[in-house]
């Protein structure tokens, strides 16, 4: 749900500027199966605070985010994508 706002928000505030093509970026951080409990959870908060979503298996953390060519949506683009 949090990524699905996150998303809608940078839709319209790229929409308001009247500026479009941009794709989603997704990360993907392997936490090592070699650390303790301790290390893994500690990686996991730091992560989580640096905007990761962690897996449902714990053993992963995903990063999304728009990447914005930031191209303005006028007539010159309707013409070329036409």
């Amino acid at each position: 749900a949090k990524l699905v706002e996150m998303i809608l928000a940078d839709a319209a505030l790229l929409a308001s500027e009247g500026l479009m093509d941009y794709s989603l970026l997704v990360g993907i951080h392997r936490v090592s199966p070699e650390a303790s409990s301790n290390e893994r959870e500690a990686r996991l908060r730091h992560l989580t605070a640096a905007g990761g979503y962690i897996s449902i298996d714990r053993q992963k953390v995903y990063f999304f985010g728009i990447i914005d060519v930031l191209e303005p949506y006028d007539c010159g683009w309707r013409v070329q994508h036409a």
